[in-house]
């Protein structure tokens, strides 16, 4: 399974995802995920683009946490396959993004692994916030 969550997150559609939305986010700024909000209920074509590259990496993420939290992977799983460079990035842009759709702040999939992420497993610090 894990070979199969890196083989995910190697692909060129999850690098592209992550990239559009670390370029959005930097060109935007601090009131990117309201504007991407606005413009995708506008029926923005880069609103769209956008929350494609939003769900591609939030399910990537959640469905490691499903499956952690449902018993059947362990702690081990995560920290080998899902902390990642890309951790960082979806707590730093698709938290926002989510929350701007609704979602809590304290959803249990942010929390998970805002603490599993500041643990340092493999996540490069050039990658954290405040680094």
């Amino acid at each position: 399974m894990v070979l199969e969550f890196m083989k995910e997150y190697s692909s060129s559609e999850m690098s592209n995802a992550l990239r559009l939305l670390r370029q959005y986010k930097d060109t935007y700024g601090e009131g990117f995920a309201s504007k991407w909000l606005n413009d995708l209920r506008d029926g923005g074509e880069e609103a769209k683009e956008i929350d494609r590259a939003r769900r591609k990496v939030s399910h990537y993420f959640q469905r490691g946490h499903k499956l952690y939290v449902s018993g059947y992977v362990k702690k081990r799983f995560i920290q080998s396959a899902m902390l990642v460079d890309g951790v960082a990035l979806y707590l730093d842009v698709n938290k926002p993004l989510e929350i701007a759709l609704g979602a809590s702040p304290t959803q249990d999939v942010f929390t998970f692994y805002e603490s599993e992420n500041n643990k340092n497993y493999y996540v490069r610090k050039v990658f954290k916030k405040n680094a």
